[in-house]
């Protein structure tokens, strides 16, 4: 089944200021995965054929502005990364308050990071988790 199959034309959101994007978001959860989009692709689309249209279609939603139209896209982009379908989809509805989210790896009280153990061991606290804040210190 061709993934692209699913996806209608894309919405386009324009961004609240200050606020992450749905195409941030999902760029975010990928990296904290510590995955490539060719490699979501191949688990995206069994068929070697369509992991050029799988690509595509990361590479899209990715980008500013875009958000997924069904719901059903975010779920299988979940089924892969820790994503909260959720969450994508509070932050493409400009009128809902904007989740609390890390700024850096985009991780939230709903999903948040998970120590080698499987333990959960952060918060969100004034834009960055406990586990990206020393990093970020470090950084600035």
């Amino acid at each position: 089944m061709l993934i692209c199959q699913s996806i209608s034309p894309l919405l386009p959101t324009p961004p609240r200021l200050g606020a992450m994007s749905p195409a941030r978001y999902l760029r975010l959860r990928r990296l904290a995965a510590g995955l490539s989009v060719a490699q979501i692709a191949a688990s995206l689309a069994s068929e070697r054929t369509r992991r050029a249209d799988a690509i595509d279609l990361i590479q899209t939603l990715e980008s500013p502005g875009s958000v997924a139209r069904h719901r059903e896209t975010i779920e299988r982009f979940a089924a892969v990364i820790p994503l909260d379908a959720d969450t994508y989809f509070q932050l493409a509805d400009r009128t809902a308050s904007p989740p609390t989210l890390c700024e850096e790896c985009g991780c939230s009280p709903a999903l948040p990071c998970m120590s080698a153990d499987g333990h959960e061991h952060c918060s969100v606290i004034s834009g960055a988790c406990t586990a990206c804040a020393p990093a970020r210190t470090i950084t600035q």
